[in-house]
């Protein structure tokens, strides 16, 4: 098999992967601290949720993050 169709393969199934998921993920957000801050994006793997950093997002928050 070419490079060409391993490639065209590998967008296929990454751009299915991507609509299946799409329809199956919720995301959620909070946000906190000011609004100029520096951002700061926390992520979580299963089976936690956003309230894995009910602990830690005041303290980024008091230092301006």
């Amino acid at each position: 098999m070419s490079e060409k169709q391993n490639f065209d393969r590998r967008c296929f199934l990454g751009a299915a992967a991507i609509t299946l998921a799409a329809g199956l993920l919720n995301v959620g957000y909070a946000g906190a601290g000011p609004a100029d801050g520096t951002p700061v994006i926390l992520l979580h793997g299963w089976p936690y949720d956003i309230h894995s950093f009910v602990d830690v997002t005041p303290i980024l928050a008091a230092k301006g993050l």
